[in-house]
């Protein structure tokens, strides 16, 4: 038993380049641990976000569905008849600029 603890005091020494004690070595260890489990819970955090994010995030609205959207709204009276047409005024530039449906396209 006594050997085996002289060479792991000389490996910890070799690693460490100098005479580390059993508890500074177990305290090392642990904070070395503890960042690594810091680091992958963080990655693990974005990973989750980054998924939720692609899920959450539609590419395909288009510019019919957003006509049959608004036009629903006003014929239920969430919109007034001059915001309707303020909306399709700028769905009408939205389309003739080319943008519609195809902004998030890749």
């Amino acid at each position: 038993m006594t050997t085996r603890r002289a060479e792991s005091n000389q490996l910890r020494s070799q690693v460490f380049g100098a005479e580390m004690s059993s508890a500074q070595f177990w305290l090392a260890l642990q904070a070395g641990l503890a960042v690594t489990v810091v680091f992958v819970a963080v990655y693990v955090g974005y990973s989750v976000v980054k998924y939720l994010r692609g899920a959450i995030i539609k590419d395909d609205t288009n510019a019919a569905d957003l006509t049959l959207n608004i036009d629903e709204m006003r014929r239920e009276g969430d919109i007034s008849e001059a915001e309707f047409r303020s909306l399709r005024s700028v769905l009408g530039k939205t389309q003739s600029s080319g943008l519609s449906g195809d902004r998030h396209a890749k």
